[in-house]
């Protein structure tokens, strides 16, 4: 939720899905990142062999080979049939064999002549496809009669070994790696297959691999750690493998995000008890000063917030633009977290938690803020109150509790814009009526010389336009422009 710097509390954006920006699709979000860990493309295990060539004695063989009939596919090849004979998947007998599982045929391909290194359409191989179904006997066998293949990769760069250690076939990644597969060899996205075990909670994986001298603080393109991945998914038993494996716990993205962060603003409450026990800097802040803590307040993660509190997070801290944690639970309507931060010595809120609050029709909150002695006209950095930040998206219950407490009904903002113009510019009917009920003056003009009617009418919000025509002239004013 990155802020630029004279932006005001009323201008801020609401929680967004990415603490610092969304980037990309994963499976977690990492402070700002987004992360996705797409699963490899490996053939569906009960696809059929997708209309052969043209001869009848290729597709018998294809097929013999799809259903593990051993003695079909001796007769077939006895028959002439084409060892390298594809279908419209690219698949050969050898591919069907090992993505099945079946080692025997393999055997006899591979000694019949079979191309242990051809790939399919999707550019998998059949070691890639007996790796990645987690076939060890096939494996095993395609490594004796085909070692070229364990260099293979597919379309998007993965190798067996990657779509072994994604699967979470530890025994197939151990069999691999005894053979020479090369743990730091990276798909197109820049992932490890340490990363993609890890990713997927795979610890035993991630163990194995950390043994072989995977890297364990190797970054994707984009620069985030599999620490980080890990983390913000909630993956506690792989934390703790990377953490053993001396994985710098405070590693950092471009933008400061580091994986406490990602883990707190996910919700990951045991991979940040993981990560504070190993270490991780608690106070560390992001390019915008924003901390853990804050992260975790901001989506209402409670049980996150009294960990970091425990953990000596400074409540009253605040980002490079005077937001505090208070001041995001507050803007999100989490008053559980706003009686924590309390509690813990956060202080009051200001004005700009009351106008966020207000802005997102938190009511509850208002009210609270309001019984902490928080002024009912407080103004954010932009001078904004909360009757005018709340009128401009319609929350009726909140402007009436505000008006109910004295909130002023004609002040103006740093615009001279007025709680009336704002409701009446967006065309908030019931707003409008119980403002101008509470006193609101009709003939308000903002810095440009324009009334709440002006706004109404250059938006045809017909609705406004009538109520006004009910209480003055027949026509708005004039546009001044």
């Amino acid at each position: 939720m990155p802020l630029a710097p004279g932006v005001g509390a009323a201008e801020r954006p609401r929680r967004q899905q990415g603490w610092s920006g969304a980037r990309r699709s994963r499976s977690a979000t990492i402070g700002g990142l987004v992360l996705v860990l797409a699963a490899p493309a490996l053939a569906a295990a009960g696809q059929e062999p997708a209309r052969g060539g043209e001869r009848p004695v290729d597709a018998r063989l294809l097929q013999a080979a799809y259903v593990g009939d051993a003695a079909a596919v001796r007769e077939a090849l006895g028959a002439g049939a084409d060892i390298g004979a594809t279908d419209d998947s690219g698949s050969t007998a050898l591919t069907y064999a090992a993505q099945r599982g079946f080692a025997g045929i393999a055997r006899e391909l591979l000694a019949a002549g079979a191309d242990g290194a051809v790939a399919d359409i999707l550019g998998l191989t059949p070691l890639i496809h007996a790796a990645g179904n987690g076939h060890g006997e096939v494996v095993e066998v395609l490594l004796r009669g085909a070692p070229g293949a364990l260099r293979s990769a597919d379309r998007g760069g993965r190798t067996p070994l990657s779509h072994a250690a994604f699967a979470g076939h530890v025994d197939v990644v151990g069999a691999l790696l005894d053979a020479g597969a090369a743990p730091e060899a990276r798909d197109g996205t820049g992932l490890t297959a340490l990363a993609l075990a890890a990713g997927q909670g795979h610890a035993e994986v991630v163990r194995r691999l950390v043994a072989a001298g995977a890297d364990v603080d190797a970054r994707d393109r984009d620069g985030v750690t599999v620490l980080m991945v890990t983390a913000s998914a909630d993956h506690p038993a792989v934390v703790e493998a990377l953490v053993a494996g001396g994985v710098d716990v405070n590693a950092a993205t471009s933008t400061g995000s580091t994986a406490l962060m990602g883990a707190a603003f996910g919700g990951a409450l045991d991979s940040v008890g993981v990560l504070l026990a190993s270490g991780a800097d608690i106070e560390a802040g992001d390019s915008d000063g924003r901390t853990a803590l804050m992260a975790a307040a901001l989506n209402g993660h409670a049980d996150v917030v009294e960990a970091l509190l425990r953990g000596g997070a400074a409540a009253a801290r605040e980002d490079n633009y005077g937001g505090s944690a208070v001041t995001y639970a507050a803007a999100n309507g989490h008053l559980e977290i706003m009686a924590a931060l309390a509690r813990a010595g956060a202080g009051a809120a200001g004005g700009d938690a009351l106008v966020l609050a207000a802005r997102d029709g938190h009511a509850g909150v208002v009210e609270a803020l309001l019984e902490q002695g928080i002024d009912v006209d407080a103004r954010d950095g932009a001078g904004t109150s909360a009757l005018i930040a709340t009128a401009a998206s319609g929350s009726l219950e909140t402007i009436g509790f505000l008006l109910a407490n004295g909130a002023d009904v004609n002040a103006a903002d740093g615009t001279g814009r007025t709680p009336l113009i704002e409701a009446a510019a967006a065309g908030h009917v019931a707003a409008v009526r119980a403002l101008l009920a509470a006193g609101a003056d009709l003939d308000a003009r903002d810095a440009r010389g324009r009334t709440a009617w002006t706004y109404a009418a250059m938006a045809n919000h017909i609705g406004v336009v009538r109520l006004f025509q009910e209480r003055g002239p027949r026509q708005p004013p004039p546009d001044p422009r």
